[in-house]
This record gives C-alpha cells, structure tokens and sequence, in this order.
C-alpha cells in the first residue's frame, strides 16, 4: 500500500506469500533478529530495533475468489534478484475484497487511494468485482470516484 500510495497510507508490517513453512522462515530470520511473535501472532516476526514486523499470510496469493497466475504478478529488480509483488490493479481488487467480504470502508478507502496514485486497469477491476459479487452501483460508484484523480 505505502508504495502504491506514495507513502499517503502505512502500515507497520510487510507482508511476504511464500511456500516455505513457519520452522524453515524462523531459522532463516533469527540470525538477522527477528524474532517470532506470540502464539496469536505465530506468523509475524518482530525485530527490537525496528517499529516494522514482517508477516508471511498463508498463499496462493488471491484477491477474493480470484487466483492469479504468477505470470500476472509485477516483478521489481533487486541486487538479490527478482521480487515479485502485486499490481496496483491488484492490489485495488484485494482492498475491495477486504470490503465486500468484510465490510472494511478502511479498505475501500485505501483502494480509492492506489487507484489515485496509480494508473490500474478499470476493466479488469470491473470484470473482477462483478464476478466478486460486487453491486453494478458499487463499481461504478467506485470507479467513478477512483477514475476522477
């Protein structure tokens, strides 16, 4: 979000999809400090000299009922190699989730703001969210205010 955002929204985690289990992550990351957070926590790791913690959410990454294939991710070059990381289209289409599935307007909210910042696909957007179950009022709704920047 920060960086779809130009740093308008933060949170105090990043978040990493990967397939390794929750052992082989930890004894990867002790070295550096991190250490693993409490049982309610289990898949954040907290480091004392930083306010971030990382999380690793279980994959396959999706957006609602929505399964990406790794093709469609973004990749960004690193000196360690490639990182991939979600479109801002797609990174719309998870914030619209966490509001339709669960009503969070913070996340609606967040949406409007990567789609103010970035340039994202409206028809993709709006083929997703009608197969999400989204209101036609509520896409073009949201479209409308998105596609006013």
């Amino acid at each position: 979000m920060s960086a779809y955002t130009d740093n308008e929204y933060q949170s105090a985690d990043l978040d990493f999809v990967c397939s390794a289990h929750m052992r082989y992550l930890e004894r990867a990351l002790q070295p550096l400090g991190f250490e693993r957070a409490s049982q309610g926590r289990a898949r954040y790791f907290d480091h004392p000299k930083s306010r971030w913690f990382v999380e690793f959410p279980p994959g396959p990454v999706s957006f609602g009922r929505s399964f990406p294939a790794a093709s469609e991710f973004a990749s960004i070059a690193t000196p360690y190699g490639p990182l991939v990381v979600i479109t801002p289209t797609q990174s719309v289409m998870d914030r619209l989730a966490a509001y339709l599935h669960w009503q969070d307007r913070q996340a609606l909210d967040q949406a409007l703001m990567v789609a103010a910042h970035q340039t994202v696909d409206a028809v993709e957007i709006r083929r997703w969210a009608e197969a999400e179950g989204m209101s036609r009022t509520e896409i073009d709704d949201f479209l409308r205010r998105s596609l006013s920047k």
